[in-house]
């Protein structure tokens, strides 16, 4: 190996070229790509300014580590330099603007030779120097490779479709353009809508860039997924294997396997995922899934919520320590439930989560009374546990021998003896003294008390709309309703008395003997319907006044047992088939 010692008239001359080189460096920054002509042209007119822009340095800005190189170009690389020669070129446009001024009309004759892709780059590089007739222009071009993308995405498996550039040329330009510029208001909808269909080819995890609005390219997303997969929709399971998150297609059976939800995507599913930590922290995941196949997501010891969001759907899951009160807790396919012991009797409370519902039934329903109508909207603002099933003699018993004192009867029921079947023959005021037991023995973490109408009808209905909370219809108020004998005790099937609790078909929430069995007693009065949404309705509570029951008992006909049939008594009434359903909040 030779050592060449360099002159020390070379180092003072390169030292002594180096500020224009930086200077010709920031003057070029909005070019997306610097031939050599150009990088000529600019050195000459800065000399204009600067007598020591001489050839050196040319060769010193060809060559400057901020720079790429290929044979016949170079350009800034992405990042830190380039954000910073940015931030240099408005320093030097407020000291010179006409210097800036004829460069970049330079570079705007350079790129117009190119192809449309490197002149929208440049021409977005420099959007905050453009005036509004520029703009204009570029708005348009940007269009066209928008149009252009669009196009290639209804063919995707052609050869012009999977051997273009385009796509991952315009994710990298998007990547390159200053913050300010993607967050222009005039591109941000333009911008969203190309990273959208860039997706629709590359397959990797997409973390957006800062200053693209991901509201706008979730919706852009959304558009250009549905047109790519003709709007099929395709449901996805949910759930965990240990600490990983499992997406798989509906009917796929995994052991072990924990059911927590079901998300909607479209034929070729693009998912982002968002996992919150304990300490606050976020991580962003985002990439497109393959049909037909699982998908895994690990999820971080102190991840404390998920969300899951896909072009058609959300799914929000939040950890929640198992509540005070309960002594076990868990989640299955109707959602959440808790249990707790009083005297060794289980009770299992279902989770009811906040939403609307039509409350009341349409017209045309079967069975229909007028004090059902007219249906209208109801807002639960607030999510409240119910229990899985009306009192039974079992649990009633063992509250009130728990209880150090009170009036309540332990064998109250006309059919006793059954441990099972639901408590009966207790009044309005048997049934909130019983709730204040149950309060004094777990404490004061939650409200035991009855339901509201509305949350009573809320529950029943989980969801569905028909007279039955399976979505059917009331087809025989005054016979055998094939519908209802899947779902409840009534005088057609009830064999002249309570029956045990939890033997017919749950709703949507995991709830039993909504229908039939016993009438249950609700916390407020029978209000007058109105026409208007309203948002957690209660009717007057004035002492001494009826109060609501609902879903029909083991003894009346199946029109009692719809959903929105409503009943009233006076609350010293008790009879063979009014009880009770836990409710706390």
């Amino acid at each position: 190996v030779r050592r060449v010692r360099i002159p020390a008239a070379a180092e003072q001359a390169v030292a002594a070229s180096q500020p224009a080189a930086e200077i010709l460096l920031d003057l070029l920054a909005t070019a997306a790509r610097i031939d050599q002509a150009l990088l000529r042209k600019t050195r000459v007119r800065l000399r204009q300014d600067d007598q020591s822009a001489d050839a050196l340095v040319e060769y010193l800005a060809w060559h400057h580590p901020d720079c790429w190189r290929s044979i016949a170009c170079c350009g800034l690389k992405a990042g830190e330099p380039y954000e910073r020669r940015l931030l240099n070129r408005a320093r030097l446009q407020k000291a010179n603007p006409e210097l800036v001024r004829d460069v970049q009309a330079l570079i705007d004759q350079q790129h117009s030779a190119y192809s449309c892709a490197l002149q929208l780059e440049t021409e977005l590089r420099s959007w905050n120097e453009r005036d509004r007739q520029q703009q204009a222009e570029s708005l348009s071009l940007l269009q066209r490779v928008i149009d252009r993308l669009r196009q290639l995405a209804l063919m995707p498996a052609s050869a012009e479709g999977t051997n273009s550039g385009l796509p991952v040329w315009f994710n990298d330009m998007i990547h390159r353009l200053p913050p300010q510029v993607r967050g222009s208001q005039q591109l941000a909808a333009l911008i969203a809508e190309g990273l959208a269909l860039t997706d629709t080819w590359l397959r990797e995890e997409r973390i957006l860039p800062a200053g693209v609005s991901e509201q706008q390219y979730r919706e852009q997303l959304q558009v250009a997924e549905h047109r790519l997969g003709a709007g099929l929709p395709l449901n996805l399971d949910v759930g965990l294997q240990g600490s990983t998150l499992v997406l798989k297609p509906p009917g796929e059976s995994l052991r072990p396997w924990w059911p927590l939800g079901q998300i909607q995507a479209v034929a070729r599913k693009h998912l982002t995922v968002s996992v919150e930590s304990n300490t606050g922290e976020r991580q962003l995941v985002s990439r497109m899934l393959e049909n037909g196949s699982d998908e895994r997501i690990p999820l971080p010891p102190d991840a404390r919520a998920v969300c899951l969001e896909t072009p058609a759907s959300r799914l929000q899951l939040h950890k929640i320590s198992r509540p005070t009160w309960a002594q076990r807790f868990w989640q299955d396919q109707w959602g959440l439930a808790a249990e707790f012991r009083i005297g060794n009797v289980p009770f299992v409370m279902r989770w009811i989560p906040p939403g609307r519902f039509l409350m009341g039934s349409p017209e045309g329903e079967n069975g229909r009374y007028s004090d059902e109508g007219p249906q209208h909207e109801v807002t639960i603002s607030q999510g409240y546990w119910l229990g899985q099933t009306p009192v039974t003699q079992q649990q009633w018993q063992a509250v009130v021998q728990a209880a150090k004192k009170t009036d309540l009867k332990p064998k109250p029921s006309t059919f006793a003896g059954k441990p099972d079947h639901p408590v009966e023959s207790v009044t309005w005021h048997d049934c909130v003294a019983f709730c204040q037991l149950v309060q004094g023995h777990l404490g004061s973490d939650l409200t035991f008390r009855l339901p509201s109408e509305a949350q009573w009808e809320y529950a029943c209905r989980a969801g569905t709309t028909g007279a039955y909370h399976d979505g059917s219809a009331c087809t025989q108020p005054e016979g055998n309703d094939p519908a209802l004998d899947r779902l409840g005790w009534f005088s057609e099937n009830g064999g002249g008395s309570t029956q045990p609790v939890g033997l017919k078909a749950r709703n949507n929430w995991g709830l039993y003997d909504m229908h039939g069995n016993v009438w249950e007693w609700c916390r407020d009065t029978m209000r007058g319907y109105p026409a208007e949404a309203s948002v957690d309705p209660l009717g007057p509570e004035t002492s001494g006044a009826s109060r609501v029951l609902r879903g029909g008992g083991w003894d009346t006909s199946a029109r009692f047992c719809r959903a929105a049939y409503r009943s009233s008594y006076d609350p010293d009434f008790d009879c063979h088939s009014h009880g009770l359903r836990l409710s706390a909040g």
